[in-house]
């Protein structure tokens, strides 16, 4: 994806509320609870410094940063996802599916809510029913 396919009304550092078709994009994007705290955690490139690599292959500059994480000491203890895992999902994605994600990360810093709450409400993760979570 190039910065010229990008919808030219989204403006990432302010909005909270998603654009469709990110919001389509990240549809497509399974990721677990813990997954999506990790990068919320791990990935914090403000999106107004983000190069070209960010922009043309955002699932590998993810994954860069978080393989780098991974050398360090007690890496994975806060929510017990191991990076170089996450990173080879990251990379798997498209473009604009981890554009989707990097926009999505953002939107839930700038949200009044807990973490889990944030990551739900702005489609990084989808809560499960309650008899399912247990089963």
């Amino acid at each position: 994806m190039t910065p010229e396919q990008l919808p030219s009304s989204v403006d990432l550092l302010s909005r909270t509320v998603g654009h469709p078709f990110l919001d389509a994009q990240l549809a497509t994007v399974n990721l677990t609870m813990r997954q999506a705290l990790t990068l919320c955690d791990a990935i914090s490139v403000p999106l107004a410094d983000l190069d070209h690599q960010w922009l043309h292959t955002p699932g590998t500059a993810m994954a860069t940063v978080l393989r780098t994480a991974a050398r360090e000491p007690h890496h994975n203890e806060r929510w017990g996802v191991t990076f170089t895992d996450l990173a080879d999902t990251c990379e798997a994605w498209s473009p604009a599916q981890a554009f989707a994600v990097l926009d999505a990360i953002t939107r839930s810093r700038a949200l009044q809510a807990g973490w889990t709450d944030a990551i739900h409400m702005v489609g990084l993760w989808h809560r499960q029913p309650v008899a399912e979570q247990h089963a």
